[in-house]
């Protein structure tokens, strides 16, 4: 119960409603490959998680069901996502060149998993404040810091 509860604090934290810009911007990678925004929009899954202290989460250890995932999709200004035991979904997503920023309504399942951490990932969610990407992965900041990558999904 008490992790339920936890779970739906980070969750109603997550997420805010705004509108994208209608302009392709350019994030440089490398001097070999360039992503604009739109790549963003796909899904993706979770290679790299860090927690609060910046250590690495173990993904095997922490996400024992299944790794967690997020999907971004522009025309229905939607994010939606399996944090490693419940599925999330909302209308939400503020992107304005490398800034991004998750709102605070969205709706998710209430299943409960045992020996599932979702709050590391719940967390980097909702703290993130810009992305970027590298070699084709999608890479969450804080404060200029790295707090989770993805990998597109196929």
């Amino acid at each position: 119960m008490k992790v339920k509860i936890l779970t739906l604090l980070f969750a109603f934290t997550l997420f805010s409603t705004v509108g994208c810009s209608s302009k392709q911007k350019t994030i440089q990678i490398d001097q070999e490959q360039t992503m604009v925004e739109s790549d963003l929009y796909r899904s993706w899954e979770l290679v790299k998680l860090y927690d609060d202290k910046g250590q690495e989460v173990d993904l095997k250890e922490a996400y024992k069901g299944g790794l967690p995932t997020v999907a971004f999709n522009k025309e229905k200004n939607n994010v939606k996502g399996f944090d490693g035991c419940n599925s999330f979904n909302g209308n939400v997503l503020e992107v304005s060149g490398s800034q991004v920023d998750f709102g605070d309504y969205y709706m998710s399942t209430e299943m409960y998993c045992e020996g599932v951490s979702s709050g590391d990932f719940l967390r980097a969610l909702a703290t993130a404040t810009s992305y970027a990407f590298d070699k084709g992965e999608l890479l969450l900041k804080f404060d200029g810091a790295v707090i989770a990558v993805f990998k597109p999904t196929k």
